[in-house]
């Protein structure tokens, strides 16, 4: 309960925030002041209704009114809308976060994810096999991954391989003593094998690993080709979502290096 009477309680921010055309009226002017006629102009609403919903917002201290009369968010108001990415992004999948979870994740990370909110869902694994294999041909700079086991087709070593001969650094992390299915091992050449070994020795391949994985990243410097969290009994269907969205990127990114600081390198490898 809030120490000051004259305070609205969370409940009355979280209600008032709840509906749209509060929300619309909020987004509208955080972008600049405007008066009561144009913003029933820019929203399409009678000019009744919308000086209703700002007496509303008023009074729970989110927006203001100037002294030449037009209307704008508080900076408590502007600072309320910047939390509310995160909260929207879940809202719009809400089917899969009842089934995945974000618990395993650092606050300071889970508190970022409204930064997601600009994705397309993958719904299939043969959609994430066929994303995974375009990023790692376009890929110009590096290519970052995380997974509990590699999501890759024999064919994909060869485009691993050249991406590695071009130059394109790649960072990798995997469960401590993973190895890969034989059925694919056993099809690459060793010619290949060989190469991605050198590339190893050289730097350009980097590998670490973790006791478990906490979600699923495989990215470059132009997309994120798959991002899955885990179910919440911990496995991974890897179904989730893919961007190529600057602020997605970066938030996977930042989530890859935190992992990638705390995990431990490599030693034995299967290829």
């Amino acid at each position: 309960m809030s120490s000051n009477p004259q305070t609205p309680e969370l409940s009355d921010f979280f209600f008032e925030l709840s509906n749209q055309d509060r929300l619309d009226i909020m987004k509208l002017i955080d972008k600049r002041p405007l008066k009561l006629s144009h913003i029933s102009k820019e929203l399409d609403l009678p000019m009744q209704e919308i000086s209703r919903q700002l007496n509303r917002l008023m009074k729970v201290k989110l927006v203001t009114k100037n002294i030449e009369g037009s209307y704008t968010d508080t900076l408590f108001g502007k600072n309320m809308l910047e939390l509310l990415p995160s909260y929207q992004f879940l809202s719009e999948h809400i089917d899969y976060f009842n089934k995945h979870t974000l618990v395993t994740l650092p606050r300071r990370l889970s508190s970022r994810v409204g930064e997601l909110r600009k994705c397309s869902p993958v719904t299939s694994i043969l959609v994430s096999f066929a994303n995974i294999e375009k990023m790692v041909q376009d890929a110009e700079e590096y290519i970052f991954h995380m997974a509990d086991q590699r999501l890759m087709s024999s064919q994909a070593y060869f485009l691993v391989n050249d991406a590695l001969d071009r130059g394109v650094e790649m960072k990798g992390i995997e469960p401590l003593g993973y190895s890969a299915p034989f059925e694919v091992y056993d099809k690459i050449p060793k010619t290949v094998t060989t190469s991605i070994a050198e590339h190893r020795v050289n730097g350009v391949k980097m590998d670490k690993v973790l006791p478990t994985i906490e979600l699923s990243i495989f990215m470059s410097e132009k997309e994120v080709a798959l991002l899955a969290f885990p179910s919440i009994i911990g496995e991974f269907e890897y179904n989730g979502f893919t961007s190529s969205d600057e602020d997605f990127r970066e938030w996977c990114f930042d989530v890859h290096q935190y992992y990638w600081n705390q995990a431990k390198v490599r030693t034995d490898y299967d290829d």
